[in-house]
């Protein structure tokens, strides 16, 4: 009985892979495609340049040699779960170039999506038997392919291995870590240094050359002449081991040579900035706010012609508030009038009738002019277009068949007892291509 199910090298794979034989250059084998044939199961033909019907192609995730039989190729593609909705009855192996290098076909497999209520991850094996397989390699993305158990781990035992072995020569070598000193009798070499320690200090920290010979010129330098050597100064202090507290102890009873000790000693607080003259010092100090933030329990008065900056300085002259920029902020602008300024330019004001920018402005009777008590927008029906209104809307897209009506002026009232009414005046598209009508609209119930 012949075989049903079979692979196959093409014409073009058995032209390339005898051309890699000869020359030494590897054919580099990077995609798989699977297909359905079509509706059918397909037989494979050395002609062949495509499959029949192609399905999906992804690069490969393994191409290896079988440890069983070392004149077979395998090569692996794992199609994810996401992926699917298709019958997979052909199989095809591409090149770098795109060319078709070995083809086959495969008992039947309906690979299906999530979105159909199930799904699966699926591996697709292609068996290739040659004598060449030496001249065969693969080329492969790591960051489009999906890695198959088994090739992590081999992966994970070859890392293994190779980190086991790292660590065992670490531990058997009688110094790994040679750049470092030992914390038990280093020995250094070179010139090593360490921070100086401060004058005074008779702690275990390391003393270094500078501290040493800074302490022994201190030393030596406020010794009388007479004292050359340490055990001359030794001598003349009465070899005491507590020279320290015994030159403490004779210097507390002494006084000063002026009075102020005596004058300060016995006074209170206020007796003591009396004398020092700090009196109305304290007293405003103690009103005073305080710099790193306080509470005011009073009002604060500015001089008529203050000003002051927010997180910056201020150009704009009395009685204004810069903020973030010197020449914009807030300045009167006379009585009942509060002047918006840009860059030192009055932009615009408002006060209890109206609020004005530039040559706009919008009153308490709400009107909207311009110059010459035109409203923005004004003139011919040509330009109406592109020129804006009082009141305007942005232009609208809709798609031709858009049927809706976009409300421009709407007014509703209603009874206490219902009957509400809603007046509308707008733009309706009418579902059609053709241009949008003006309505006006009323509707009386809801």
């Amino acid at each position: 009985m012949s075989a049903k199910f079979y692979t196959l090298l093409t014409e073009i794979g058995a032209a390339k892979l005898a051309s890699a034989a000869a020359l030494g250059v590897p054919l580099k084998i990077t995609h798989m495609a699977v297909g359905d044939g079509g509706g059918v199961l397909p037989t494979p033909s050395a002609q062949q340049t495509a499959l029949v019907a192609e399905r999906r192609r992804a690069a490969l995730n393994m191409l290896y040699i079988d440890p069983q039989n070392n004149s077979q190729i395998i090569a692996e593609q794992v199609i994810p779960e996401t992926e699917g909705g298709w019958w997979i009855r052909e199989v095809g192996l591409f090149d770098e170039t795109g060319a078709l290098i070995a083809v086959g076909n495969c008992p039947e497999s309906y690979k299906p999506q999530l979105t159909e209520g199930s799904g699966r991850t699926q591996t697709v094996r292609m068996v290739l038997i040659t004598s060449s397989t030496d001249n065969i390699t693969m080329k492969i993305d790591p960051a489009v392919v999906l890695a198959t158990r088994k090739y992590v781990d081999d992966k994970a035992l070859e890392l293994k291995v190779y980190v086991d072995d790292l660590m065992a020569k670490h531990l058997a070598a009688p110094d790994p870590h040679s750049q470092y000193a030992q914390k038990d009798s280093p020995t250094l070499t070179g010139i090593p240094k360490v921070p100086t320690p401060a004058a005074g200090n008779s702690t275990k920290q390391i003393a270094n050359t500078e501290f040493v010979a800074s302490s022994i010129a201190a030393m030596v330098g406020s010794a009388p002449a007479a004292l050359d050597t340490l055990n001359e100064l030794a001598a003349a202090l009465g070899n005491d081991p507590n020279f320290a507290t015994t030159m403490i102890n004779a210097l507390a009873g002494k006084q000063p040579l002026d009075n102020t000790l005596t004058n300060l000693s016995g006074k209170d607080i206020a007796g003591l900035l009396t004398y020092l003259g700090l009196g109305e010092t304290a007293k405003q100090a103690a009103g005073a706010v305080q710099k790193t933030g306080d509470e005011m329990n009073g009002k604060l008065t500015l001089p008529q012609t203050s000003s002051f900056g927010v997180n910056t300085n201020n150009t704009l002259g009395g009685s204004s508030i810069a903020i973030g920029d010197n020449d914009t902020g807030l300045k009167g602008n006379g009585d009942g009038n509060l002047a918006f300024m840009a860059n030192n330019v009055l932009a615009g004001y408002f006060n209890e009738n109206e609020l004005q920018h530039s040559k706009k402005m919008l009153t308490k009777n709400f009107q909207a002019l311009v110059d010459n008590n035109w409203p923005e927008g004004a003139g011919g029906f040509s330009g109406q277009l592109s020129s804006e209104a009082p009141f305007s809307v942005p232009m609208v897209h809709r798609q031709n068949n858009d049927n809706n009506f976009f409300p421009l002026l709407k007014g509703k009232v209603s009874l206490e007892s219902g009957y509400p009414v809603a007046a509308s005046f707008g733009i309706l598209t009418s579902g059609n291509t053709n241009f949008p009508q003006i309505a006006i609209h009323a509707k009386n119930r809801l």
